[in-house]
């Protein structure tokens, strides 16, 4: 990895932290001491400037890549997160949420490469399946179908529910039987689970009509989701390679 990407990813790295720092810093004094729901406006395109950052750090990825197939994917994963983020600024939900949907299927594909068909690794891709099925299923009924009924909006969380169990499935999967290094792979499941808590915390707010708690749960969400889309991208970069140089 040439000097000049390291400047630029360090820099990337840094002004997410700081923004994020700020937003929770703000928020946090808004919502908890002056019991103001102020800070959502005013830090509301601030906190944007994140997941286009990370998209950044994908695309300066080149040659540096585990291999040109995984860097491809990532970067149409992260293009679908712009276009997520641009969609929800517009006020657009069902763009926002289709463009996650795309984002996840293609962070599947790329985190079930290298599955083996071992008797040991069908044990764990079925006993780790059905924990996450569980989970999934409990969370919307417990909390969603309550909310909702049968309202289309339930339909379509039951949908998102459904792939982002998949794509949380596929992580962990992958850190015990993929074809990444295990570095790599941490990366991967630490970011996809917190991907997971982020985006039903994203479910809840949707459902929750008391402005003060939505703020509460829309900063909450963003100090999981920022981390995810940061490890996520980083997981794109072949640190062994890197080390060598």
């Amino acid at each position: 990895m040439s000097t000049t990407k390291k400047k630029i990813i360090n820099t990337a790295l840094l002004s997410i932290l700081i923004i994020l720092a700020y937003f929770i810093i703000v928020n946090v004094y808004h919502l908890f001491f002056l019991k103001s729901t102020f800070a959502y406006s005013h830090t509301w395109f601030l906190k944007r400037l994140m997941p286009f950052l990370c998209t950044v750090i994908v695309f300066l990825i080149g040659k540096d890549s585990i291999n040109k197939k995984d860097a491809t994917l990532l970067k149409i994963s992260y293009l679908m997160i712009s276009a997520a983020e641009i969609s929800f600024a517009l006020d657009n939900l069902f763009f926002g949420i289709a463009f996650f949907v795309l984002c996840q299927i293609f962070l599947i594909i790329r985190h079930c490469a290298g599955f083996s068909n071992s008797a040991k690794n069908k044990k764990l891709l079925i006993s780790s399946g059905i924990l996450v099925g569980i989970i999934v299923f409990v969370l919307i009924i417990a909390i969603f179908y309550p909310a909702l009924g049968m309202d289309n909006l339930f339909y379509l969380i039951i949908v998102y529910g459904i792939i982002l169990g998949i794509s949380l499935w596929a992580g962990i999967v992958n850190y015990f039987t993929g074809n990444f290094p295990k570095k790599n792979a941490l990366l991967i499941v630490t970011g996809i689970t917190l991907f997971f808590v982020g985006d039903f915390l994203v479910g809840i707010e949707l459902i929750t009509e008391n402005e003060y708690s939505k703020n509460i749960l829309n900063l909450i969400l963003w100090i999981f989701y920022t981390p995810a889309i940061t490890l996520i991208a980083l997981s794109g970069y072949n640190f062994t390679k890197n080390s060598e140089n």
